[in-house]
């Protein structure tokens, strides 16, 4: 039978989220406060909050890097954010902003290449 476990208070309009299998920790980006929660799965809690951009949205992880990706998605269309941050997976701290289209607002892993790809709804791309 399914069923809930715990619920975990996070900030303002949780919109996304992404396991981290090799941390056991889920990454949830909350779009009107600008950051990204990390909670702990083994203690269902909060236990680091990251500054991650003006809108954080799309998350994903690359298992080989032990790494998160969270898109920065557009505010108010035409004006679109175009950055990625990357956050390590093991140490919960923003490594870098990456550069990337018009408002990343997907992202998807490739294991196979270890890139990570953004669909651009600002650029089409």
């Amino acid at each position: 039978m399914e069923a809930v476990v715990a619920t975990v208070q996070v900030l303002v309009r949780p919109i996304a989220l992404c396991f981290n299998p090799q941390e056991n920790k889920v990454y949830c980006a909350n779009r009107e406060g600008y950051q990204v929660s990390v909670i702990d799965c083994n203690r269902d809690s909060v236990i680091a909050t990251l500054l991650a951009g003006s809108r954080p949205g799309p998350l994903c992880y690359n298992s080989q890097d032990n790494k998160v990706y969270c898109g920065i998605t557009p505010q108010f269309p035409p004006v679109y954010d175009s950055t990625v941050t990357v956050i390590c997976g093991a140490g919960d701290s923003v490594i870098t902003t990456v550069v990337a289209g018009n408002g990343p607002g997907s992202l998807c892993y490739d294991s196979q290449s270890n890139r990570v790809f953004a669909a651009n709804e600002g650029s089409d791309d």
